[in-house]
């Protein structure tokens, strides 16, 4: 081969891409840029993930204290209308014998009170094992 063909071959060789400097050269920009635009797309999408459950904890809380707030004014209400009732004298007789004319006595007066206050749809006594001694079902 002479010397002139030689220098056309490597001349061409030259300027002709090899597979291995192509893959290269893509791996070596495309690769790095797709792992920093995913990096970055992880960190856009994991802000917005601590932002939706901060919002979530917060209206979570609040919903807890609205509930709690409403209770606690339910058992407020409740406080006084329990008072009158253990301090009624039928309550009283009936503690102090558990006959039928107390106990009677007792479901009247519970009685008047769910048709006074037209609240409760039951007003019971339940003695301190459990039992119920006395009930009223309010009927409107």
């Amino acid at each position: 081969m002479s010397a002139e063909n030689q220098f056309d071959l490597e001349d061409q060789d030259r300027w002709r891409p090899e597979k291995h400097s192509v893959f290269r050269t893509f791996f070596g920009y495309f690769v790095p840029l797709f792992l920093v635009l995913s990096l970055f797309m992880l960190g856009l999408l994991g802000g917005d993930w601590l932002r939706t459950a901060n919002l979530i904890n917060a209206n979570e809380r609040l919903q807890v204290d609205i509930v709690k707030n409403t209770l606690t004014r339910d058992v407020e209400n409740i406080g006084p209308d329990m008072r009158t009732l253990v301090q009624s004298r039928a309550f009283a007789r009936f503690l102090d014998n558990e006959n039928d004319e107390p106990k009677a006595e007792l479901e009247h007066t519970f009685s008047l009170f769910a048709d006074h206050k037209r609240l409760y749809q039951q007003v019971r006594f339940i003695d301190t094992e459990g039992w119920e001694r006395v009930r009223v079902d309010y009927r409107n």
